[in-house]
């Protein structure tokens, strides 16, 4: 499933506007952005896809991000000095 799969059917399920879904890769739920980011819960009915809120994105890359991309963005990180909120503020 792509991540416009995912946001649109994720919007369609939660009665969203799908209207990001293609572009961005976000959408909005009661004035609150949802973004769409990969997931390696290991989850046997994950999508591999999960939605997030801009807080939630830090501690979800560091745990739940597909090994690959968790390790990557945990050695971006310390080669920048970052750690945390400021991590995602100067990645994104």
């Amino acid at each position: 499933m792509t991540r416009e799969e995912y946001v649109r059917a994720y919007a369609l399920e939660e009665g969203l506007s799908d209207e990001w879904a293609y572009a961005l890769g976000y959408i909005e739920d009661k004035g609150k952005v949802l973004i769409a980011l990969p997931c390696g819960c290991w989850a046997h009915d994950c999508p591999g896809w999960t939605m997030v809120t801009p807080d939630q994105v830090n501690p979800h890359l560091e745990v739940f991000t597909p090994k690959k991309l968790r390790e990557t963005f945990t050695e971006v990180t310390k080669e920048l000095g970052l750690r945390g909120e400021s991590a995602i503020r100067s990645v994104i």
